[in-house]
């Protein structure tokens, strides 16, 4: 910062200057922020030239009336801030530049009178774009004009070239100083045509001779923005707390402070629902991390069904740890979830994979009676975990650093004993197998996991089943085991153990949908259109597809009313989309029902319903390759 303060302020004290310069840097990155505060305190120091014109200004004061005192007061430069966020014209562009003069010209009481650029230029006899508009917009030599959002004008309806000219008349021609502000990536980055780059460097060639490339200083703009916070709590958890937010910014932000400020912001409602909690400052953490890292995701672009399916791995199992059977190299083509998981490795246990935050950051409504109930589990879990004997067994076993060596084999023991009495759920006794696989691989003081040991575990997930309830994202809160390095023996084991659970948490389902799956087909036999139509519309209402008589289905989508057909297509369309089927749910699909649609010939069938039928056989053929 203090180099773009060293390098302003030389050209403004320079005299009779030709050229402009420019501060490039990219969106978000404290551009603007830096005019607003920083650029204004370097203006303060200078002094500014004699007006050239300082007669015509004293008759422009007698004129309007409005001009402003700066006459008699030491001069210093002041800004004029032009933006040309969808510029359009020549008359646009002069427009601007008065009111970004004139002060007083955005008075609403002016405004409201009609004294603006359009009733002076009518007053005066003066044509907007050509060169008499300067009677109007008169600019005095202490004026910094600084012209915003360059790339962002409207270049279907006025050129680069055009509008590097215009600037061009004042910088050059007038002797003005001028900054212009913008993104070069816009005009030379990869994808931009070479066209369009070769104009955009000719031109700019000529108007610019200093191109300030703007690094933003996120923790100055943190502690500015954080001392403006009014709520006093909220003021001081952001001052308390700042070591770890830039750290999760600095992850996944490069550097666009716009996202850092909206969730200074944003943060703040969900602070204040979170405070009271008895577990406040881990709860709080969490939230911040996962609000925080959507809100980065969100606005580099990431789309929102991309984020709802973020599966947030908080227990990554390291393979390179363990000796592999086979050197066998692994291709595995990373999609979006892989690279979120690698990009925030760090910072997983944290993140919430939470629809209340993210549609929060989407449309700024917040849901504060589901965010309770988040809060109330979180805070439960972190309950559990240090106040319970068997919830700080759990948590100092999985902290090996903090070991004796002496400790581990009695904590085991002690840890097998509450397995024993039912004491972990299906999550915790997951985790607790996987770590005992580690322990078991580096024979931790002796340690090796036995037969006797895996079956305690398993009787206890099966004794759970009686209480487990269905959690669709089940897959993605137990251990995940990292396979880049190749299978091993313990993730073979592992993963039987998993798979045992998830067979469990799908029963629940099965046993949770049931009487949903029964009520679908009553529905589709009586032909209640409003009912089918909750199921498709509603996504947390997910049926098991065990209960559909498929033969039905067909009959009702060759002999039902039109309306019933294309509503059914829709349903099993959306229901079999959803990601929960198991390998039994799409061989019956597979069995029973594609068969009577392979037969169906959309081609004879010259009613409306084929068009819906046929898209339902394609549908039907991917999902059973």
């Amino acid at each position: 910062m203090e180099k773009l303060n060293k390098v302003i302020t030389t050209y403004l004290s320079s005299e009779d200057t030709d050229y402009a310069i420019m501060i490039n840097g990219e969106w978000g990155c404290g551009k603007t922020y830096y005019l607003e505060h920083h650029f204004k305190v370097v203006l303060d120091r200078i002094t500014a030239p004699t007006s050239k014109f300082a007669k015509s200004a004293k008759k422009t004061k007698r004129i309007f009336g409005f001009w402003e005192k700066e006459q008699n007061q030491s001069r210093h430069f002041k800004p004029a801030f032009i933006s040309l966020y969808g510029l359009s014209s020549a008359d646009d562009f002069y427009q601007r530049v008065f009111y970004g003069i004139n002060n007083w010209a955005n008075n609403g009481v002016v405004r409201l009178l009609g004294v603006g650029f359009s009733k002076l230029t009518s007053i005066f006899n003066v044509e907007t774009g050509k060169e008499d508009s300067k009677a109007i917009t008169y600019v005095d030599t202490n004026r910094v004009l600084v012209f915003d959002d360059l790339e962002r004008i409207c270049d279907e309806k006025i050129s680069i070239k055009e509008v590097l000219g215009l600037i061009n008349t004042y910088s050059e021609h007038e002797n003005h100083k001028v900054i212009i502000v913008c993104n070069e990536n816009a005009f030379l980055g990869k994808e931009v045509p070479e066209k369009i780059k070769n104009s955009y460097i000719k031109y700019k060639e000529k108007s610019v001779r200093y191109t300030y490339t703007y690094v933003a200083d996120v923790t100055n703009v943190y502690d500015y923005t954080a001392k403006k916070v009014k709520d006093r709590d909220y003021r001081q958890y952001l001052q308390n707390n700042r070591k770890s937010i830039l750290d999760v910014f600095n992850i996944g932000g490069k550097g666009n402070l716009r996202t850092l400020i909206s969730f200074i912001d944003a943060f703040q409602q969900i602070y204040d629902e979170i405070k009271d909690d008895p577990y406040a400052t881990d709860v709080t953490h969490c939230f911040m991390v996962t609000t925080l890292v959507y809100s980065m995701e969100y606005k580099r672009g990431i789309t929102i069904d991309q984020l709802r399916e973020i599966n947030p791995v908080n227990y990554q199992i390291d393979t390179s740890l363990f000796e592999l059977q086979e050197d066998n190299d692994v291709n595995i083509t990373k999609d979006y979830g892989t690279e979120f998981r690698e990009l925030y490795s760090d910072k997983l246990p944290y993140f919430i994979n939470n629809e209340v935050i993210l549609d929060y950051i989407i449309d700024g409504y917040l849901y504060c009676e589901k965010l309770q109930e988040a809060v109330k589990e979180l805070s439960s879990q972190y309950h559990r975990q240090r106040i319970t004997p068997e919830g700080k067994v759990f948590r100092r076993l999985r902290n090996y650093a903090t070991l004796e060596d002496d400790d581990v084999i009695p904590l085991i023991k002690d840890m097998m004993k509450y397995v024993d009495e039912d004491k972990y759920n299906i999550y915790d006794l997951l985790y607790i197998y996987a770590d005992l696989l580690k322990c078991g691989h580096w024979k931790f003081s002796g340690f090796k996991i036995t037969k006797k040991i895996t079956k305690q575990i398993k009787d206890s997930i099966k004794r759970q089943s009686v209480n487990h309830i269905y959690n669709p994202s089940f897959e993605f809160k137990v251990p995940m085991w990292d396979r880049l390095n190749g299978e091993t023996y313990e993730y073979k084991v592992y993963k039987e153990m998993k798979d045992f659970a998830n067979k469990i948490n799908y029963n629940a389902k099965l046993k949770k949908n049931n009487m949903d799956g029964k009520a679908f087909m009553y529905a589709a036999e009586s032909g209640d259109l409003k009912k089918l139509a909750t199921y498709r519309e509603n996504g947390d209402k997910v049926i098991s597809t065990s209960d559909l008589d498929w033969k039905s289905i067909f009959n009702l989508l060759y002999k039902g009313s039109n309306p019933l057909a294309c509503e059914l297509c829709n349903c099993i369309i959306f229901l079999t989309s959803m990601g929960n089927l198991q390998p039994d749910d799409i061989n019956r699909i597979k069995r029973e029902f594609k068969p009577l649609l392979d037969k169906y010939d959309a081609q004879k069938d010259k009613r409306v319903r084929a068009m819906f039928i046929d898209e339902l056989k394609h549908h039907i053929e991917k999902l059973t390759k």
